[in-house]
């Protein structure tokens, strides 16, 4: 199995991630990563670039020693109506929503009316580790079947998998995934650059089961051009 693009990395702009753009870059054209998206977090989270870091990404040129640079953004969800940090004077191209505590999700109700209300903003383009809101184990179905009915994009994100923490709730989404047939990316979430594009583990276990390759819709540059159409 092979994934050639990574569309959830980090910089120094969000000061909690340790590497540069070119480097991030550098380490993926070294691990043969066609495509990566530059998504650091936005405003609300308190190390956070200011919204000119965003607005102003459209100078960055589309390819960089090779690699075609996608500008995105790490986005909170801020409220249970499933409203996200992100202006219309951020010129991204690519919006993963996240969950981050900004708010407190109380509730396994609340937990499934976030993602609910979250499938009306349509220029969101993947839903962020879900595996890391607070009650992810009793909402995760349902919060699946939303998805799904309204045709969103569900993150794997390795660095839950790589994390004591999170790597039995990473582990659950994977195979409730496969046994719903819930569309996928699998993306790093690194916050340095050697971490960009490695997955080595993360495919080792989904390899392990068998998962479905044709529910990653990641796997390869065209196939996300294609669906982000930029």
């Amino acid at each position: 199995m092979k994934i050639l693009t990574d569309l959830h990395t980090h910089t120094i702009a969000s000061t909690h991630a340790y590497s540069t753009l070119l480097e991030n870059i550098s380490a993926a054209s070294q691990k043969g990563i066609e495509l990566i998206a530059m998504t650091d977090h936005s405003v609300t989270t308190p190390d956070s670039p200011h919204e000119w870091h965003f607005g102003n990404q459209k100078i960055l040129p589309n390819i960089i020693n090779g690699v075609t640079v996608i500008k995105g953004i790490e986005a909170n969800i801020v409220n249970s109506l499933g409203e996200i940090d992100v202006t219309d004077k951020m010129d991204v191209d690519f919006i993963i929503a996240s969950y981050h505590s900004n708010f407190e999700i109380k509730s396994i109700d609340e937990a499934i009316q976030v993602y609910a209300n979250l499938v009306h903003n349509t220029k969101i383009n993947l839903w962020g580790h879900i595996d890391r809101n607070p009650f992810f184990e009793e909402s995760a179905e349902e919060i699946l079947k939303i998805a799904i009915k309204n045709n969103k994009i569900i993150e794997i994100n390795a660095t839950s998998y790589a994390n004591d923490k999170f790597r039995e709730k990473c582990k659950v989404l994977i195979l409730l995934c496969q046994k719903y047939k819930a569309k996928v990316m699998v993306n790093s979430d690194a916050h340095f650059a050697t971490l960009v594009g490695e997955y080595s583990d993360l495919i080792k276990y989904l390899e392990e089961i068998n998962f479905d390759e044709e529910l990653i819709a990641n796997k390869d540059r065209e196939e996300v051009l294609k669906y982000i159409n930029v």
